[in-house]
């Protein structure tokens, strides 16, 4: 069998493979083609059609065709950074300038799913011993040579045969650059024939080209250019087919290679296409006793999970490796379990410094062991993050942020990173943060931090603002904490610092400027398995934090303050989410303290008033906020999700807890549309809180946000 490539076009050989089941037609050996070299490695590991076909329509594609780990899996910091940043623009930075990664996936998630799928044949190094023979194609991209794989790691074959250029890094293996097959020989007819194949049954599902009108783009010509070059090469192989071959090409219409999501129609279409030449398959038929023996050879490697004796993580590619192997210890001595195994892969390689991990068990003197290789980002270890925020009020409050943050990582084998941040605009400062983790498994960290930032303020009564100042926050503290698991953090801090107001807008005499010093100690409770950081479906995040604010450390008072920020998804049914938040604050002690004020106001934060018009040191605040995703998965792999959503709020502040009266509660409510694209969350929205107030939207950010000390 030769199985060309076609991205989720190949799905179709699932259905070819189906119908071949159905006449009783054995395979003497199988050569693929990226998605061609994926199904036919599976088939020929001893997976049948039909275990094939589940398998891949049991596939998240939306998962694995990107790099980030499930959300639940990551550890605090991964989770809280994921708040804090405007963006994924990443940037290595060297001697030589800006570098960028080689493709816009490294495929982490693909090669664990492929290693997943195929640790039943984890002791076969040469594919002439699986159940079929077989052989990947791939590409050498240093040289354009076409790379016949048939021996080593058959999950990574299966990966660097389908690394499509720009979408997916390059596979470096045996010192050699490889990407798609595709590009050199995307029906390899005459390597079945080296193999010994002296009838072949050839599935093409090449991709036809397009109708001029819809060479719109450079990027839809150069598509089209790659194509021609393609068919003008499979048009060669298949021109050496002889009378006794079968072509097979399945009518899939405009399936696009990148409709994963779409094609599961493609099984049916490769069977009916398959059904077509039955006349011609039947001649390769055997009789039922011998199609007994051949199902019997036809199987997966059997055996029971073997108990690991060790654990090697290669330190050649990686600052970091002995971190990582820290954490896999617990593997000794237990039967392997891929879920386990994977859950602490993921939370290493979702701290951001990875270019891949991979993973594989093997044999050493008798022992059974795991073997897990880390590759630090070939562009770091330091790194430029760019973003960009906008928000409009369309009343003449409007205003830009622009972002940059640079890390430096890796400064040692637990993680230790200096970060530094730099936002212009609206939100205009300095920071820099230098964290260091230690202890078992790096579960605690202590982190010093310090900087100055500055936003306007307004001093707004009723529907009127009267002056508005710029206000400015130099501080530097210090945090010790502990994350007994990726769900959990608690922490404690120590923090001083001065507050600037500089009158910008209003009267001088009735609103004077002026500065105020401040020290607290807090100490905080948090928990965050929310799968998403911006429209999740389901879990819960909670911070709470106690502050002490305190004449001893050089403030200006003595007071305690209590703080809750609560967010949790209520429900979730297919593409509806309904998701419950509210915060909360409480001061009490001998003095009012102004660095320890809530604020209310904008967009979500009581919708309709203007943002942070609301001030005061008693704080109360719900909402209810039900969003759609309108895209839906199938449209995942190539589009943007896309939402319509509305909430209802409701909230007030107040300056002493003898104030407070939930009968004075501000009710509002939004209706808005999101994009959620690689800069973040965009909304454009509708707002209107009790008082006859209402004010339109665009604004950047996101559902959840993560409160600081």
């Amino acid at each position: 069998m030769v199985l060309g490539g076609g991205g989720a076009r190949g799905i179709a050989h699932i259905g070819v493979l189906e119908e071949l089941q159905h006449l009783h037609v054995p395979v003497s050996c199988v050569v693929g083609t990226s998605m061609g070299a994926i199904v036919g490695g599976l088939y020929a590991a001893g997976y049948s059609p039909l275990q094939i076909d589940a398998m891949l329509h049991s596939v998240d594609w939306q998962q694995v065709f990107s790099d980030n780990p499930p959300r639940a899996l990551l550890g605090m910091r991964a989770k809280d950074d994921q708040l804090d940043r405007i963006g994924d623009i990443e940037f290595g930075v060297g001697r030589k300038g800006l570098k960028l990664p080689r493709g816009a996936l490294e495929g982490q998630n693909l090669q664990q799913l492929l290693t997943r799928w195929l640790l039943p044949s984890w002791r076969i190094k040469n594919f002439d011993d699986l159940s079929i023979p077989f052989r990947a194609v791939a590409t050498d991209i240093g040289t354009g040579q076409r790379v016949v794989l048939g021996s080593g790691s058959l999950p990574l074959a299966l990966r660097a045969s389908m690394s499509v250029p720009a979408v997916f890094a390059p596979v470096t293996l045996n010192g050699r650059m490889l990407v798609d097959g595709g590009i050199s020989d995307n029906v390899p007819v005459d390597v079945a024939r080296a193999l010994g194949a002296q009838r072949l049954i050839v599935v093409d599902v090449s991709a036809p080209l397009k109708p001029a009108s819809d060479l719109d783009t450079p990027l839809a010509i150069t598509d089209q250019m790659i194509t021609m070059l393609m068919q003008q090469q499979t048009a060669r192989q298949i021109a050496s087919l002889g009378p006794k071959d079968v072509l097979i090409r399945p009518a899939l219409g405009a399936l696009g290679s990148a409709d994963f999501t779409d094609a599961v129609r493609a099984v049916a279409l490769g069977r009916e296409a398959a059904a077509a030449h039955a006349a011609q398959l039947a001649k390769f038929a055997v009789d039922s006793s011998q199609w007994q023996a051949w199902l019997a050879k036809h199987r997966l490697p059997g055996g029971h999970a073997p108990v690991i004796d060790f654990v090697d993580v290669e330190g050649v590619h990686s600052r970091t490796a002995p971190l990582l192997a820290d954490r896999l210890q617990k593997q000794v001595g237990r039967v392997f379990d891929a879920t386990r195994v994977e859950a602490q892969i993921d939370r290493s390689y979702g701290e951001g410094v990875y270019e891949r991990i991979d993973y594989r068990l093997l044999q050493r003197f008798g022992a059974t062991g795991l073997e897990v290789t880390p590759w630090d980002k070939r562009w770091g270890p330091d790194f430029l993050r760019l973003g960009v925020s906008l928000s409009d009020d369309f009343r003449g409050n409007a205003g830009y942020e622009l972002l940059a943050e640079y890390d430096l990582t890796g400064l040692d084998s637990l993680g230790r990173e200096w970060r530094n941040r730099i936002s212009l605009g609206r939100i205009a400062g300095i920071e820099s943060e230098f964290y260091q983790p230690f202890g078992p498994n790096a579960q605690f960290y202590g982190k010093l931090y310090g900087g100055y930032r500055a936003l306007n303020q307004p001093v707004v009564i009723g529907n009127t603002t009267l002056a508005q100042y710029r206000v400015g926050r130099l501080r530097a503290g210090a945090e010790l904490g502990w994350d007994p698991s990726v769900d959990w953090r608690i922490r404690g801090g120590i923090q001083r610092g001065r507050d600037a107001f500089a009158l910008s807008i209003g009267n001088p005499t009735a609103y004077p400027s002026f500065r105020t010093p401040f020290a607290d100690v807090y100490a905080g409770l948090l928990h965050d398995n929310l799968d998403d950081p911006d429209f999740p479906t389901r879990g819960w995040r909670g911070d709470l934090t106690y502050s002490a604010y305190l004449h001893a450390l050089g403030g200006n008072a003595d007071s305690d303050v209590a703080r809750i920020n609560f967010d949790d998804v209520l429900w979730h049914a297919s593409k509806n989410t309904l998701l419950f938040g509210m915060r909360g604050q409480s001061q009490w002690g001998s003095d009012q303290v102004l660095q320890a004020s809530g604020v209310l106001g904008g967009f979500l934060d009581l919708s309709g008033l203007t943002e942070r018009s609301l001030v005061g040191n008693q704080l109360a605040y719900g909402r209810l906020v039900l969003y759609r995703d309108l895209t839906g998965t199938s449209q995942r792999i190539v589009g943007l999700p896309f939402y319509l959503g509305g909430s209802l709020e409701a909230g007030n502040v107040w300056n002493t807890r003898s104030q407070i009266r939930f009968s004075q509660m501000i009710y509002a409510g939004s209706a808005f549309i999101a994009l959620k694209s690689p800069l973040g969350p965009i909304f454009f929205g509708v707002g209107h809180a009790s008082g006859g107030r209402t004010t339109f939207y665009l604004s950047f950010g996101s559902l959840i946000r993560r409160q600081s000390p």
